[in-house]
């Protein structure tokens, strides 16, 4: 059994959890209203929905840049065997890995307006957790401080960023058809920040001399938390309760827009702005800030700065104290509880959609979508081009969807919706039906037999999504039309 969590745990880690195409398949599903988050310009086909309480949309999703035990191993006689060139050529200047997860608390939509209008109200609890990793610090456990050249050397750690973020989204989406050509969506959400954690601005130099090997560092940096320090220091007097008050929670605001034009024979064109707006953090705010300066170690030094007592621990703890003591004492590192502000990592679509065949039940087609997103290096910043195929007959659909991202990444994915009655349930996987993986055997000390270990060999991105809601009134005539 332990063998067996192992394998799991370290297969998972492998292969992230990712957001590749960013929900590309599903948004193809215009019969499941939350493809609207993706392309709010787009009306959902179905009279109404209510969705299930906490199952109506479940989404999970991540990016792993770099973590590929698949490409890091040879099989030789059968095992596995660490290649570190291999290992090394895999990193780039910047890596990113990361989560993010959704789950939505309660939502429901509904038509008026002879069906011209379709208003929908939801409420989301968000999570994002990610690092943006520069290619030295990765190099460390391998290559130490060294340059490969000689003594000494320089480690530079500059560019690495972290971000963690829980938050609320009360949202309410408004889509409007004008006329047979044009229609148009737009979603106004107001957020409640529960936590932050953000690192940023960050240049750090680690030299090693080559004749003393004294260490100097120099560098910079901003870290600023919202309700998360807080709960480190018994002084701070917050507690959890605390946070989930409605003092404790810190304001912001979101919108999503977009338009449709239909054009001949079914197909439209369509512009999405997505995630635009503002967290502000006021609540249970403390920063720290560092830099620029320079901080110079050797033996003699270390031992001023820590006591006998910590000497005799030769302990990390004791160590990254003396760091920070003689940061502060050079007035390199200060404290602040000044307010700010992050904002949502916006994103532009352009869509266009061709159906291909119809007939009185079914309808087919494909798409293209191109999306514009600012890139920081963090997880889900990324702009992508990609195809989709899309197929409705009925009620019932499915979609298969593939795309490449602005550093090369493949990712390949699939969606569908099922209707058992008013009941819909639907799902979408990204890279799960492409994974390319590979078998190595691993055996620990004392273990009879070795255990098989499945690593995906280059899998950035691997996303999940799916839910369960009622849906009611009549199904929207099936047309030609494309996201009218």
């Amino acid at each position: 059994m332990r063998r067996a969590w192992f394998a799991l745990v370290i297969t998972s880690c492998s292969g992230s959890i990712g957001l590749g195409q960013d929900d590309l398949a599903l948004s193809q599903l215009r019969g499941v209203p939350q493809h609207a988050l993706q392309l709010p310009g787009s009306r959902p086909q179905v009279g109404g929905f209510v969705g299930m309480p906490a199952l109506s949309s479940i989404h999970f999703q991540g990016q792993n840049d770099w973590f590929h035990p698949g490409k890091w191993f040879t099989l030789e006689n059968g095992h596995g065997v660490f290649d570190p060139e291999a290992f090394q050529s895999s990193l780039s200047s910047s890596n990113a890995i990361g989560i993010q997860e959704s789950l939505e608390l309660i939502s429901f939509g509904f038509s008026t307006g002879d069906r011209r209008n379709f208003w929908s109200f939801s409420a989301v609890q968000r999570m994002e957790l990610g690092f943006a990793l520069p290619e030295d610090l990765l190099r460390l456990p391998w290559m130490g401080n060294l340059n490969g050249e000689g003594p000494g050397g320089r480690v530079d750690l500059s560019g690495f960023n972290a971000a963690y973020q829980q938050r609320l989204e009360a949202s309410m989406f408004w889509h409007r058809q004008w006329n047979p050509r044009w229609s148009s969506g737009l979603s106004v959400k107001g957020i409640a920040g529960i936590q932050h954690v953000g690192l940023s601005d960050v240049e750090a130099i680690w030299d090693t001399d080559s004749i003393d090997y004294a260490w100097t560092f120099r560098g910079a940096g901003v870290l600023e938390t919202s309700h998360v320090a807080s709960l480190m220091d018994d002084e701070a007097g917050e507690n959890v309760e605390d946070i989930f008050s409605w003092k404790g929670l810190n304001p912001g605001w979101g919108i999503q827009a977009g338009v449709t034009r239909e054009g001949e024979g079914g197909s439209s064109t369509s512009l999405h702005l997505v995630d635009v707006g503002q967290v502000f953090w006021k609540s249970g705010v403390r920063n720290w800030q560092l830099g620029p300066g320079e901080i110079t170690f050797d033996g003699l030094q270390l031992g001023e700065i820590l006591d006998e007592a910590d000497l005799s621990q030769d302990s990390l703890a004791a160590w990254s104290e003396a760091f920070l003591e003689e940061a502060r004492q050079t007035g390199n590192l200060t404290e602040n509880r000044r307010k700010f502000t992050t904002h949502l990592p916006w994103k532009f679509r352009i869509q266009h959609r061709q159906p291909l065949y119809s007939t009185e039940k079914v309808l087919g087609g494909v798409s293209v979508q191109l999306q514009v997103a600012p890139s920081s290096g963090l997880p889900g910043r990324r702009s992508f081009l990609g195809v989709a195929w899309f197929h409705e007959r009925g009620r019932n659909a499915v979609s298969c969807a593939a795309s490449v991202d602005q550093s090369g990444a493949f990712s390949a994915g699939a969606a569908w919706s099922l209707h058992l009655g008013p009941i819909q349930w639907y799902a979408s996987v990204d890279n799960l039906l492409a994974a390319r993986l590979v078998a190595f055997e691993w055996q620990s000390d004392g273990e009879e037999s070795p255990v098989t270990l499945l690593f995906p060999y280059h899998a950035p991105y691997i996303q999940l999504h799916t839910g369960i809601q009622w849906i009611f009134g009549r199904k929207e005539q099936m047309t030609r039309s494309g996201d009218s």
